[in-house]
């Protein structure tokens, strides 16, 4: 029983033609909206953007849709971890994940 949960046929991202696409695509649209509103409230700090709105007004009608942004595209890319630990051995997973979390430019 336990060897299922680490069986990859089992997983359903790998055996419907659809639910990585659509994780993908759920994951992509999150981080954008996210970024999105983050960058509205940037705008509006520096003084380039919705002048009429005080920072606080533009804070707070942004802020649900950050967070939403921001759980979704946590909760889709750990169920797509699952799917890329398929095709990749765990060396290949472990020196991409490493590299990505290094600073700096790449």
């Amino acid at each position: 029983m336990i060897l299922q949960a680490f069986d990859p046929s089992i997983n359903p991202l790998n055996n419907n033609e659809w639910a990585f696409p659509l994780t993908e695509v759920i994951h992509i649209a999150s981080f954008a909206m996210s970024v999105g509103t983050i960058a509205m409230v940037d705008l509006r700090l520096l003084g380039l953007a919705m002048r009429g709105r005080t920072v606080a007004r533009v804070l707070r009608d942004t802020e649900l849709w950050t967070m939403t942004g921001i759980a979704l595209a946590m909760l889709s890319g750990g169920v797509l971890v699952t799917m890329i630990a398929y095709w990749e051995s765990e060396t290949a997973v472990a020196v991409r994940v490493t590299y990505q979390s290094l600073p700096g430019p790449r």
